[in-house]
């Protein structure tokens, strides 16, 4: 089960975990929640190619929708950026 706080401002849940979030093209992500400094941010990750990739994208609490697919765009980039390069 799920564990997740509503941010009714957003309409939007934040787990308190991880989670995959996916793209309407199909490109997945994993969102992780991680503790660094005695804060708590999310992040995006994704291993591909042999590589891993990370986006920052926002602290505890200030997770939006918008933000989980920009971060998981610029992902997305740069693993393309990459497979381009290697080929």
């Amino acid at each position: 089960m799920l564990n997740a706080t509503p941010y009714p401002l957003f309409g939007f849940i934040e787990p308190t975990a991880s989670f995959r979030w996916q793209l309407p093209n199909g490109f997945a992500v994993s969102i992780r929640l991680e503790e660094r400094a005695g804060q708590r941010y999310w992040y995006a990750r994704k291993f591909a190619s042999g590589k891993s990739y990370q986006e920052y994208i926002c602290k505890q609490g200030e997770l939006t929708e918008p933000a989980l697919h920009d971060a998981a765009r610029k992902i997305e980039t740069a693993v393309n950026a990459q497979q381009s390069k290697d080929s």
